[in-house]
């Protein structure tokens, strides 16, 4: 009899863990259509990655529109080519930390871009890379 109630009450704890919302870590990261890249993270720990690819366009930058909050920060390490999962040489053309909430202008040439996102301390929230048209305050001269 003890015995089934100790099974009961376990079933229940765990029941009730379940109901109320306990997620696991969660880092996504999505290419969508329209030449963007979305990424979603929920508690996502230090060292969660993906992999995603983007094209710029003439006189284009790429945007990052972050809703982190006031914790964590993502590393872009960017490629100039359409990388497979064995082909990533040991550095970037270009590295970029992005956290907070806000947006990131970064130049790059036209070209098809590989981007590596790694994170680098714990992180909620959502991402987006775009292109958007380089304006004569963003462009390189």
């Amino acid at each position: 009899m003890k015995r089934k109630s100790v099974l009961m009450m376990a079933l229940t704890i765990l029941l009730v863990l379940a109901v109320s919302g306990c997620s696991k870590p969660l880092f996504n990261v999505t290419e969508n259509e329209d030449n963007t890249i979305s990424m979603t993270a929920e508690k996502a720990a230090a060292g969660s990655a993906g992999v995603s690819y983007i094209t710029a366009g003439e006189n284009e930058i790429l945007v990052a529109e972050t809703d982190f909050g006031e914790k964590g920060e993502v590393e872009l390490r960017i490629f100039k080519a359409t990388l497979g999962e064995e082909d990533f040489p040991d550095e970037p053309d270009q590295t970029q930390n992005i956290s907070g909430t806000g947006s990131t202008e970064i130049p790059l040439e036209p070209g098809e871009y590989t981007i590596a996102i790694k994170v680098l301390s714990k992180i909620s929230g959502t991402a987006t890379l775009r292109m958007a048209p380089a304006t004569s305050t963003t462009s390189e001269s």
